[in-house]
């Protein structure tokens, strides 16, 4: 998926066992190869290598960010933003929706844990005391 109204191209990524990368775009097929090395993943198509390093991943979504700083370079592609199959016919707008409710979903459950440990830290302090 990308956030750019004007791109309606359908891309699909493979990613084979063997370390062969497939882009199809509307059908044309560009192959390379990918490997998990230096911390990150080496995307190979033609004479082009890029390393690229894990953000998030889900079932759902895949994004990485392309290594180093390209703030100096201009507008460009820093991430790379796979999404499942299942939400791939979705638009941009509603693949955020998604992402945030994942975020917010796991973000209650992470203050419910911290809440517990914090309850039973001051019941032990309180005990000691």
């Amino acid at each position: 998926m990308r956030d750019d109204v004007n791109f309606q191209e359908s891309v699909l990524h493979v990613f084979k066992e063997s370390g062969e990368y497939l882009y199809i775009l509307d059908g044309d097929i560009a192959s390379g190869k990918w490997q998990y090395d230096l911390e990150g993943l080496v995307l190979q198509r033609g004479r082009s290598h890029e390393l690229y390093e894990l953000v998030f991943l889900n079932r759902d979504f895949f994004i990485l960010k392309k290594h180093g700083y390209h703030g100096a370079k201009g507008p460009g592609r820093r991430y790379l933003f796979f999404v499942s199959e299942r939400l791939g016919g979705l638009e941009w707008p509603a693949l955020l929706e998604a992402m945030y409710a994942y975020y917010k979903n796991n973000s209650s459950f992470k203050g419910i844990v911290v809440f517990l440990v914090l309850v039973v830290v001051i019941i032990i302090l309180l005990s000691i005391l």
